[in-house]
């Protein structure tokens, strides 16, 4: 009797202890699970910048970590998915999200760097505010110990040198550390790489040499060199003339500078104390540097030649550089001394850039004399961040020149802006209805509905390479299509396959503006659902609610290729448990 006893015991703590193990493991499992759906998720959100899904996962799963995900760093993938740009309104505005959610500014991007580092390494100076704005750390220092104001100064492999200088103010304005090791020479290094740091940005070097010696700091490199950084040219000369010891390098570098910030008579002065050749100057940073003393003295009296029979990348900025940092007298000399030119689309832009009307007309005028003033109208693309608010430059172009911005996307240009061009003018472009969707803004979509877009209509602005092959049939009135033939009325609707803006676009829209294309008229098509799997809950809540079709063939549905398949199955296939409650 004891032993059955036994046994039942034994036999009943077992089950109990198989009960627990098990609960155990179905929470771990569901844990695991979860964690993996708030994963795939997430990465959904990320691809296609989508707002509202980003703040489903954050609810749904409050313990899951944004700042990681396949690529890595999800803020670094935010900012610079699309080609490598972290300046289009939709990488901005989700990485913003992101951060308002908790992202971590500090965090390092996919080349191991700290992002931050990483803006500055590519001029990115919209991305880098936004970071700093919400807690980057300017000390941060990359793998060879280089401070983020450090590389604005050095790098030289930045494409925007107009944002250096602006980038340099901005960190010092934040409280950045403005100190001699901006500038201090690592005597183990060999000369070429020991000055390095030196010779990238001359704007910006002189701009912090002068905040530390307002301080009364001095580095450890040679006087003259110091001073000479720091445009202080008497105080070089004296240097050199008391004899300060000075390497061919040393020398040369002196001489840069006493190009970029000298008079003539200072220049020539040290050309003699360091026996360098007046042909070895860099007219590009003498621009930069705004010397239009020396850009004279150069030209008029050492026939310096702005133009030869085969034009360098350099000669090719050189009125592009006078343009970008607002020089117009430097601008009107050079263009009076043949200085050649890159074209309107170069030349306006940076104008623009720059944000000075009165210069933006006289480039727009110079330009007039080389180019027939209608093509003026199609060949330059001002890039939306730029004409933003900008509204003067609209008024200039649309009601003095007649340009029509008809070409025009708004894919970077907001509400406000997009507003003005539709009042001074600007006709429908084709793209507007897809980009108003992707601004997930009520108001501008009834803008552009205003205008005449059909709700319905179908959606033009994706990559058609991997969707449709003849999407050209859609234009077939043009022998050989171009952005120009992108207006509103010239386009037909014979290639059905393309679906429409309203479902292609759900991946990238909140529930207010869907909610609001239902009420005024958007179809919801048999297939819908399978676009808005990439949607945010709310989205599919609402197409729900409005008796969107769960009947799908998935016989032509990518990845799947299967009639005997159910919206479940999908669902569960690309990771959307969330939406399996609405069925």
């Amino acid at each position: 009797m004891k032993n059955i006893k036994r046994m039942v015991s034994l036999f009943l703590s077992g089950i109990i202890l198989f009960s627990l193990v098990s609960c155990s493991l179905k929470d771990k499992v569901k844990e695991i699970s979860g964690f993996s759906d708030a994963s795939k998720i997430f990465q959904i959100a990320l691809e296609n910048k989508n707002v509202e899904l980003l703040n489903e996962v954050i609810k749904e799963y409050p313990d899951y970590d944004i700042n990681k995900c396949e690529q890595g760093s999800s803020l670094a993938k935010a900012l610079f998915n699309n080609g490598g740009r972290a300046t289009d309104y939709e990488n901005i505005t989700f990485s913003r999200a992101m951060l308002d959610a908790g992202a971590d500014p500090n965090v390092k991007s996919t080349n191991g760097d700290y992002l931050l580092i990483t803006t500055c390494d590519n001029d990115f100076y919209w991305a880098t505010e936004l970071l700093v704005e919400y807690g980057a750390d300017l000390e941060v220092k990359n793998d060879l110990g280089y401070s983020p104001l450090y590389l604005v100064m050095a790098n030289f492999y930045g494409d925007s040198e107009e944002n250096r200088i602006k980038t340099a103010k901005f960190f010092v304005d934040k409280g950045a550390a403005v100190t001699t090791d901006l500038f201090n020479i690592d005597e183990n290094k060999d000369e070429d790489l020991r000055y390095h740091h030196i010779g990238a940005s001359p704007v910006v070097s002189n701009y912090l040499m002068n905040i530390l010696h307002e301080k009364g700091e001095e580095t450890n490199m040679p006087k003259a060199m110091e001073y000479a950084i720091s445009g202080d040219l008497d105080k070089t000369i004296e240097y050199i003339e008391k004899g300060e010891a000075l390497t061919d390098k040393e020398k040369e570098l002196v001489f840069d500078y006493a190009s970029y910030f000298g008079m003539p008579d200072e220049f020539e002065t040290i050309c003699r104390l360091t026996e360098m050749q007046i042909d070895n100057v860099n007219m590009e940073r003498i621009i930069q540097c705004g010397n239009l003393d020396m850009i004279q003295y150069l030209i008029e009296k050492c026939g310096f030649k702005l133009q030869s029979e085969k034009v360098s990348p350099s000669q090719e900025n050189y009125l592009k550089l006078a343009v970008l940092f607002g020089y117009s007298d430097i601008f009107d000399y050079l263009c009076n001394h043949n200085a050649y030119n890159p074209g309107a689309s170069v030349l306006l832009e940076s104008a623009l850039y720059n944000g000075n009307l009165d210069l933006f007309k006289k480039v727009y005028e110079y330009e007039a004399q080389s180019t027939d003033i209608t093509e003026l109208n199609e060949i330059y693309n001002l890039d939306g961040y730029y004409l933003n608010g900008k509204l003067d430059f609209i008024d200039y172009l649309m009601s003095e020149k007649n340009h029509t911005f008809e070409c025009y996307s708004f894919k970077n240009i907001d509400f406000e802006t997009a507003r003005y061009l539709y009042e001074k003018g600007r006709p429908l472009n084709i793209t507007d209805l897809d980009y108003a969707i992707c601004h997930n803004d009520i108001e501008y979509i009834q803008l552009v509905l205003d205008k005449g877009a059909d709700i319905n209509q179908k959606c033009y602005s994706f990559d058609y390479s991997n969707y449709v092959s003849n999407y050209k049939e859609q234009v077939s009135q043009y022998d050989n299509f171009t952005s120009k033939h992108i207006y509103y009325e010239n386009i037909t609707e014979k290639n059905k396959e393309l679906p429409t803006a309203f479902s292609y676009l759900l991946n990238k829209c909140n529930s207010e503006c869907i909610k609001f294309m239902i009420e005024n008229g958007a179809e919801i098509t048999d297939d819908i659902l399978i676009y808005a799997s990439e949607a945010s809950k709310a989205v599919n809540q609402i197409l729900f609610d409005n008796n969107a079709n769960t009947n799908i063939d998935f016989s032509n549905v990518k990845g799947v290729m299967r009639k005997d398949y159910s919206l479940e199955k999908y669902y569960r296939s690309i990771g959307r448990s969330d939406l399996l409650d609405l069925l």
